[in-house]
């Protein structure tokens, strides 16, 4: 059968990205609801939310299919309670109903096969089992093709997607950045202008990240390495939001 034409929109867990510290931000707000837990972390990518969530659930499996990305995961992250496997998410090789929560965060818009992976995440999850998925918001219906988000949804989209897909009646969250982040990649924005042929992709990382620091500083902005997950607000979405991320926070009906 032909694998699933996934997008593997992870960014890597760099302090300085504030993409990665968004990401974080999201895992760190559901973490209580998964206390005691057996986890999925569904298109886990580099595993630094599958790490996060292993200090509070019981044991959490991130999957991903991209080998080099779960190699790299493995290790590392070498908690007791952790394991990475490879796998198409549309065709998981877990029994019925085996995980108490599933994850899939970041990750549903950048796949074809929406209804696909609904029905194999509803599979493999309990009766009355957490399901948490965030995904990129749609402002308006206007706008050109982006590779990168295959296609993004509003609330309303989504909520109606997990209902025809066997989830009960979601709650919907608002996931928003604060301004420093607006202001930094403004900032960097410009930079990038003078660096048409993307050279700066041969920097150290650590070099970087000074760089970062020392824009944000310069310009009396907070710096992403210093930013708390609180920081990124998530707050129910009253449907006239225009935050870049949805969360939604359902159970599985039945």
């Amino acid at each position: 059968m032909e694998k699933t034409k996934t997008l593997n929109l992870r960014t890597r867990p760099e302090p300085h990205n504030t993409q990665f510290v968004e990401a974080m931000a999201t895992y760190h707000f559901v973490k209580d609801l998964v206390k005691g837990l057996r986890v999925l972390d569904a298109g886990c990518g580099f595993g630094y939310g599958t790490e996060h969530l292993a200090g509070y659930a019981n044991v959490v499996t991130g999957v991903d299919f991209s080998p080099s990305t779960i190699e790299w995961a493995k290790k590392r992250y070498r908690k007791n309670n952790i394991n990475f496997i490879t796998a198409d998410i549309t065709h998981l090789g877990f029994p019925d109903e085996y995980f108490d929560a599933v994850c899939c965060f970041e990750t549903i818009h950048g796949i074809k096969e929406h209804e696909r992976v609904l029905d194999e995440l509803r599979r493999v999850l309990k009766r009355r089992g957490l399901f948490f998925i965030s995904t990129r918001r749609k402002i308006t219906e206007s706008g050109g093709f982006d590779p990168e988000h295959i296609r993004k949804f509003t609330s309303g989209e989504l909520g109606r997607l997990l209902s025809a897909s066997g989830f009960g009646m979601a709650d919907i969250y608002a996931l928003t950045r604060p301004k420093e982040v607006y202001k930094i990649e403004a900032r960097l924005k410009v930079m990038r202008i003078f660096d048409p042929f993307n050279l700066r992709r041969f920097l150290p990382r650590r070099l970087i990240s000074f760089l970062v620091y020392f824009i944000s500083r310069a310009a009396k902005i907070k710096p992403p390495q210093e930013m708390l997950y609180e920081n990124f607000y998530i707050s129910k979405d009253d449907g006239k939001s225009d935050s870049p991320g949805i969360l939604a926070i359902c159970k599985k009906a039945g």
